[in-house]
């Protein structure tokens, strides 16, 4: 339910408003039309009140699904990347990335109850940890809560780093080729990166645990 309907919260707690009618973007609702492409709404996304060079999608459900840009990303692709770059969104949705998501999610809670729950089997199998506990002094009640929590902090860790990082890094992969596809040529979407890379502070070969870096997914484009 969350996932239905968190979306038009976030656009109301993020200040999203749709996108200031210009050429541009109505050659982008146009483009997203013609397409059949099921969303309710272009947004403005004031990240960083806007100067950030991004965009996102946001939305299982086709009425409550957004499409968010920024200002300066639309400034300085030109339309043909601008197309590319919502294909990329549009391939999100295509390939149900958002409800991959939700199974990801509960499988972090399953394996967090069962992590969790391994500590009071251990207690009991092994009580002198608890006499070990409360002799070393201090508070033991609050090494105790450091003990049990401490299992399921490196759990976070490497489950977010690990595994949600391997399906995102590949679920960025999969729209990239699939706006490529959507383009007829992979020529757009990899220009459009390489000017973010460069307008961002040359982070072309800069490592991301969740997008591949630029320069990764460009050669990646160009195989």
């Amino acid at each position: 339910l969350l996932m239905i309907f968190m979306p038009v919260l976030i656009r109301h707690w993020w200040g999203c408003k749709p996108v200031r009618k210009t050429g541009k973007t109505e050659e982008m609702r146009t483009f997203l039309a013609d397409r059949g492409f099921r969303y309710r709404d272009l947004l403005n996304w004031p990240v960083f009140k806007g100067r950030m060079l991004t965009a996102g999608i946001m939305g299982i459900v086709p009425r409550y699904r957004y499409i968010f840009v920024t200002e300066s990303l639309v400034e300085i692709l030109t339309i043909e990347e601008l197309k590319a770059v919502l294909a990329h969104e549009v391939g999100h949705a295509k390939y149900r990335h958002l409800l991959f998501y939700i199974i990801l999610f509960v499988g972090f809670i399953v394996l967090v109850f069962t992590v969790e729950n391994l500590f009071p089997y251990l207690v009991y199998l092994k009580p002198e940890i608890l006499d070990m506990i409360f002799k070393s002094g201090g508070q033991p009640i609050a090494l105790f809560y450091f003990i049990s929590a401490f299992p399921v902090l490196v759990v976070l860790i490497i489950y977010i780093r690990y595994v949600l990082g391997f399906f995102m890094r590949n679920f960025e992969r999969q729209a990239d080729l699939y706006s490529s596809l959507v383009m007829g040529t992979p020529k757009y979407t990899i220009s459009s990166l390489e000017k973010i890379s460069i307008l961002s502070g040359n982070i072309r070969d800069l490592p991301s645990w969740h997008h591949f870096s630029i320069r990764e997914r460009v050669e990646t484009l160009l195989r």
